[in-house]
C-alpha cells in the first residue's frame, strides 16, 4: 500500500473504509507524511461481530483510533 501511495504522490487522501485496506493505507499515509480524512458510514464493529466471534465492543476502540488519526472524520447523523 505504501508503494502505491508513494508512486501516486497524492496531496491528500480520503478513506471510506476502516477495514484492512483503510488501515493499511492510513499507516502508509502517516509514514509518508500525507494528510487524510475518513468517513464513518457503516456499522463495521457489528458487521465483524455478525461474522466472527468477536464482540463489537472490542472493535469500537479500533474504529475510533482509525478515525481519530485523520484530519477530519465525517459521519452520518446518529452513528451510534
Amino acid at each position: 500500500m505504501r508503494r502505491i501511495i508513494d508512486e501516486f504522490k497524492p496531496d491528500w487522501v480520503h478513506f471510506n473504509t476502516e477495514g484492512p485496506i483503510g488501515m493499511a493505507a492510513s499507516v502508509a499515509c502517516r509514514k509518508l507524511g500525507i494528510g487524510f480524512t475518513t468517513s464513518f458510514r457503516t456499522r463495521f464493529p457489528e458487521y465483524i461481530n455478525a461474522r466472527l466471534p468477536i464482540p463489537a465492543d472490542w472493535i469500537h476502540p479500533f474504529v475510533r483510533c482509525f478515525h481519530n488519526g485523520g484530519r477530519d472524520a465525517w459521519s452520518r447523523p446518529k452513528v451510534f
